[in-house]
């Protein structure tokens, strides 16, 4: 028999909130026993703390007692109400910093993000040639009559570099790469690490990839390597494998000391499912998620932020 499950709604993001307080609090999201063994010990220990401090104190002050307004006054009476105080203080500034976790959560887009400098990209299949790839060719190479296929394009560019630039214009109109390489064009003076997640259909099309990089990036001199490093490809129809695959990355980058704000994820290659595993193992987990328009071509970056309320 299958369990039911408590859909998610909009106005849960106190609860979890809460529940992330308790965790970090109990180590536990769930009112437990131990939970509530632990609230009863805190609850005894407060009663007792103020009694045992003042004994302390009263033991370890030299002088007992001082004359203000000509009424005696406890030294340690006195230390015990500024610790008191300050103890008060500390919570309320604490419970204050609180709240913002318990404001509605928001979805911040970025119009002019940072550049990072490790991009993970996912690659679609390199697809068929269009009539107007063909046509570019013969008109400028007039040994390219017989073209038809892309992986004879990007040998043709490695040998006519002087026609790049003007080939550009028709591969952002025709390839499901252009958004991908439109990512790397704005991340490419500062990035150092370029991954790709390759599918176990377009695993054979990565070679090629990294050429075509090469041939647009020129100067650019950032690492280009599968993800992971000597796999096959990842089936993009598994959102767990694809989630997964995305934590494994951060986790990477941050053993070669980049913080999250210096890694993004592009979440426009691949299929559906692809940007559904990557989204949730961004915005979810804290983290930005990078989406390069279909319609604009801008480059945008999404995270999860909450709400400032008056």
């Amino acid at each position: 028999m299958r369990k039911s499950k408590l859909k998610y709604q909009p106005n849960h993001e106190s609860l979890i909130a809460t529940r992330n307080f308790f965790s970090t609090i109990f180590g536990s999201k769930y009112p437990t026993f131990r939970i509530l063994l632990l609230v009863i010990l805190f609850i005894i220990i407060s009663g007792w703390l103020p009694e045992l401090l003042s004994e302390l104190l009263s033991q370890i002050v030299l002088i007992p007692s001082i004359k203000i307004l000509s009424t005696e006054v406890s030294i340690a009476r006195m230390i015990q109400w500024v610790i008191c105080l300050l103890i008060i203080g500390y919570f309320i500034f604490g419970i204050k910093r609180l709240n913002k976790y318990f404001s509605p959560l928001v979805v911040n887009v970025d119009e002019n993000p940072q550049p990072v400098k490790s991009l993970l990209v996912f690659l679609s299949p390199i697809g068929r040639i269009s009539e107007a790839e063909k046509n570019f060719f013969k008109e400028r190479i007039p040994e390219a009559n017989n073209i038809d296929k892309r992986e004879q394009i990007i040998e043709i560019l490695s040998n006519n570099s002087n026609i790049i630039h003007a080939f550009r214009v028709v591969f952002d109109q025709n390839w499901s790469w252009a958004m991908p390489v439109k990512a790397i064009e704005y991340h490419k003076n500062w990035l150092e690490y370029l991954y790709v997640i390759t599918s176990t259909q377009t695993h054979n099309d990565f070679d090629n990839f990294t050429k075509l990089i090469n041939l647009f990036f020129p100067e650019s001199n950032f690492y280009i390597s599968e993800y992971p490093e000597g796999t096959t490809g990842i089936d993009f129809s598994d959102v767990k494998a694809i989630y997964d695959q995305v934590n494994a990355f951060f986790d990477d980058m941050k053993d070669k000391k980049l913080k999250d704000s210096e890694i993004l994820v592009d979440v426009t290659g691949g299929l559906v499912t692809t940007s559904i595993g990557a989204v949730m193992a961004t915005l979810t987990r804290g983290r930005s998620a990078e989406y390069v328009s279909t319609i604009d071509r801008r480059v945008r970056t999404y995270d999860i932020t909450y709400s400032e309320e008056d």
